[in-house]
């Protein structure tokens, strides 16, 4: 059976400062100069949104950067040094992440994987602990529903939080979100709420369904 627990708005703010405190790097939903919201790294949790929009992106470029060093070399008389790059990443944590980013980060780890293993990749992804959100379906064209997850998936997810009156609902998926936890005991209630829970997930399932509906049009 899944360990749950409670955390409050207030005790998630604190968190979070904790993590920014002890330097861990934290990556959130956040708003961009343009007004709208992308996952980047913030400063404080004043800067995170939990609700409203979908990010623009996705985690990809967090564990796959556009460009990086695959390796440093230098010419001598005598040939060629090669130098490997690190393969080993400072620590941090995704707060926020949407249930399908989660997943698709997790769809990946099996194509950096196969046949060649990735170790900048694997280094990154051995480096983040992701703690997800329960989305409650805000996008018209969103269909998580019809490939065989939903808003609510914990999927790719190290911890889920699912929002109840007064903070969230935590389901710890696995050992890198029980690590996280016994680190911050005082921010984590004894125990979930998944009778409370449910009501949300319900609601936002229905809601990405109703977005696949079929309707019927006169031809």
């Amino acid at each position: 059976m899944m360990t749950t627990r409670l955390i409050t708005n207030a005790n998630l703010a604190g968190l979070t400062a904790d993590l920014l405190a002890a330097g861990t790097l934290v990556a959130a939903p956040a708003r961009s100069a343009d007004g709208a919201v992308d996952y980047r790294f913030v400063e404080s949790f004043d800067d995170v949104v939990l609700e409203g929009a979908l990010p623009r992106r996705s985690l990809k470029e967090f564990f796959l950067p556009p460009t990086e060093p695959l390796l440093r070399w230098q010419q001598t008389g005598d040939g060629v040094t090669l130098q490997e790059v690190p393969v080993h990443f400072p620590v941090r944590v995704i707060l926020g992440a949407r249930p399908c980013d989660a997943a698709a980060v997790e769809v990946l780890d099996r194509v950096m994987g196969w046949d060649y293993r990735d170790e900048l990749w694997f280094g990154r992804r051995e480096a983040t602990t992701i703690i997800s959100m329960a989305c409650p379906g805000l996008d018209a064209s969103c269909f998580c529903t019809a490939v065989g997850l939903g808003p609510d998936s914990h999927k790719g997810s190290d911890l889920l939080l699912v929002p109840i009156e007064g903070g969230y609902h935590v389901e710890v998926v696995t050992p890198k979100g029980e690590a996280l936890v016994a680190e911050h005991p005082a921010r984590f209630g004894a125990d979930g709420n998944a009778a409370v829970a449910e009501t949300f997930r319900t609601a936002a399932k229905k809601k990405v369904a109703d977005n696949l509906a079929m309707v019927p049009t006169d031809v």
